[in-house]
């Protein structure tokens, strides 16, 4: 799927990025299933979605109707040889359930708006996301199988509307959670348009980016108090 590595002024390590030049960090899309064959068919139907027999897959590459999606670097800023980014990688693991996983914050933003406008809800739909809360210095190190994060009992079994519940019960506490290196977080896309995913998984993006440079302590709390202190300036 391609991926870069760029010097941070911040740290003594080198930071992954994809080719289309974002932070190198794993997200997986859980997919609900309400017509198998529908969702085969829009699959066929789109020229940016290929089969790939031997991983039993279906990859999203950076092609046809997917050149109008805008990266750090997108379409046209990439080199005519390498423009065949494989955006992410669809697994139908059975009559109901799905996942796409994908290598950034903004490749997983872009999925959820990208498919939701070509797939029906009754077709097909978003149920949970898993995110890494790490980022990679070494290529070595990134799988090309997200299962080793993400293939767990707890993923399979999550509850998007209890989590959430959670989630908020913890804000209005004040309490600081400490973020897990694999969290599990709903899908609020439905109920609140992309702009609330773009707040959920920037700040676990930017976490990941200050531990990197060694801000261990760095907190979810601590994202959300500096972005209220520069909206109210």
């Amino acid at each position: 799927m391609g991926m870069k590595v760029i010097d941070l002024p911040e740290a003594d390590r080198q930071v992954l990025t994809t080719t289309t030049g974002e932070l190198m960090q794993p997200i997986r899309l859980h997919y609900n299933i309400f017509n198998k064959k529908e969702l085969l068919r829009v699959f066929n139907k789109l020229g940016c979605v290929e089969l790939d027999p031997p991983r039993n897959r279906w990859v999203w590459v950076y092609a046809r109707e997917a050149t109008a999606l805008k990266f750090k670097r997108s379409y046209d800023d990439l080199p005519k040889d390498a423009r065949n980014v494989v955006l992410g990688a669809f697994f139908i693991t059975s009559e109901t359930r799905a996942h796409l996983d994908v290598r950034s914050v903004e490749r997983a933003l872009a999925a959820v708006e990208f498919f939701d406008k070509r797939i029906t809800r009754a077709t097909a739909k978003l149920r949970h996301l898993c995110i890494l809360n790490r980022l990679f210095s070494d290529p070595e190190e990134f799988p090309e199988n997200f299962d080793v994060f993400f293939d767990t009992e707890e993923a399979r079994n999550f509850d998007s509307a209890t989590a959430q519940l959670a989630m908020i019960a913890d804000a209005l506490k004040g309490v600081n959670r400490q973020t897990p290196e694999v969290e599990y977080l709903p899908a609020v896309y439905y109920e609140g348009g992309v702009s609330q995913m773009k707040l959920m998984l920037f700040a676990r993006q930017t976490v990941a980016f200050k531990h990197f440079v060694g801000e261990i302590d760095y907190s979810f709390e601590d994202y959300i108090r500096e972005v209220t202190k520069t909206r109210e300036k």
